[in-house]
């Protein structure tokens, strides 16, 4: 995508693709861009964020095609985190190249490497074999936890753990928000480590008030049923 149609359309095409594998990886990737192209935050910033926002459709239809009750759980939540998400990434890039550099400024490599996606396939099967020995062993507050550091990677092996589980509840449903929160929570605090506090701070106010949207969803809307 960044060949066909440019660096700065592309690379926030790529970041929206990515999602739909690793959102994690995606932000990895492009926070450690930051630092040769500091006048391009908002591009940056904007195509995490967009990343992001397919991530959470990710799940949302990944629950769908595993647990139909999961998902019209999730859906609230999910769906206005997202739109959230989406708004800020069009923000952010409508912001883009205000100091003045111009979109065939932008260096960068091949920003999404197989490599290291395929690093976090492991984490599926382990988190799913946790979750599952912690459900039955501590109930939900084992899963809670499970969700809690499956975060710090991935969302989709806590999503299949809990779809496998029969029936949505209420501990299974807060335990993928809690792995989501957890997750988004922890792509800021990356980025900030990869490519520096002004980027970190962006991602992390934004991510902040996505997680406040979902929580608002989840409380006021009424939980659908099948």
């Amino acid at each position: 995508a960044v060949k066909l149609i440019g660096p700065s359309r592309g690379l926030v095409v790529a970041a929206a693709v990515g999602g739909l594998v690793s959102s994690t990886v995606v932000t990895l990737t492009l926070a450690r861009l930051a630092k040769a192209n500091s006048a391009r935050l908002g591009l940056l910033t904007g195509s995490i964020l967009a990343s992001g926002a397919v991530m959470m459709t990710r799940v949302l239809v990944l629950a769908g095609v595993l647990n139909l009750s999961l998902a019209l759980a999730l859906a609230g939540p999910l769906l206005a985190a997202g739109l959230f998400q989406a708004a800020a990434a069009a923000v952010m890039i409508g912001r883009d190249g205000k100091d003045g550099e111009t979109a065939e400024d932008l260096v960068h490599k091949n920003p999404f490497l197989l490599s290291e996606v395929f690093r976090f396939g492991a984490v599926l099967a382990v988190v799913m074999l946790a979750a599952g020995i912690a459900q039955s062993v501590w109930g939900s507050s084992g899963l809670m936890a499970v969700a809690a550091i499956s975060g710090l990677a991935d969302v989709d092996a806590l999503t299949l753990s809990v779809a496998g589980m029969g029936p949505a509840s209420p501990a299974g449903v807060a335990a993928v928000l809690l792995c989501i929160a957890v997750n988004n929570i922890a792509k800021a605090v990356y980025a900030w480590m990869a490519g520096g506090a002004k980027l970190g701070l962006s991602l992390f106010a934004l991510t902040l008030a996505a997680m406040a949207v979902a929580v608002l969803a989840w409380l006021l809307l009424p939980l659908p049923s099948l």
